[in-house]
């Protein structure tokens, strides 16, 4: 009974810490997509530099997402509670997007040395 109340407490604790990172990744996301915007406000200057990624908002709404699930994930206790879930279901989705985003950066990279090739 002593072991299985340990393990109880070292998830909770698993959990919170879990939700914590994911709510320092959703502000190093904002912070980096802030810096991102800068960098297009200043180099407007010096040429054209339009980052897609800053123009579909990506850094925001996924910064946001990855708060919205660590403060899910904070609450979270060891049976399926709703909020467990629903982190789970967030992370999942942001995986998602995440590697659908690479593709198709992967994608644009090789449009890009095809036609530079011509």
């Amino acid at each position: 009974m002593a072991n299985e109340t340990e393990a109880k407490a070292e998830y909770i604790e698993k959990a919170k810490t879990l939700g914590a990172v994911q709510i320092m990744i959703g502000f190093i996301y904002i912070g980096f997509g802030t810096i991102l915007g800068l960098m297009n406000h200043v180099s407007e200057d010096i040429g054209n530099f339009a980052s897609r990624t800053f123009i579909a908002g990506y850094p925001f709404w996924s910064g946001i997402s990855f708060i919205i699930s660590g403060s899910l994930s904070i609450p979270a206790s060891p049976t399926n509670s709703f909020p467990l879930v629903l982190g789970k279901g967030i992370s999942a989705m942001l995986m998602i997007f995440s590697l659908l985003e690479f593709f198709i950066a992967y994608a644009t990279w090789i449009f890009v040395i095809g036609s530079n090739q011509d």
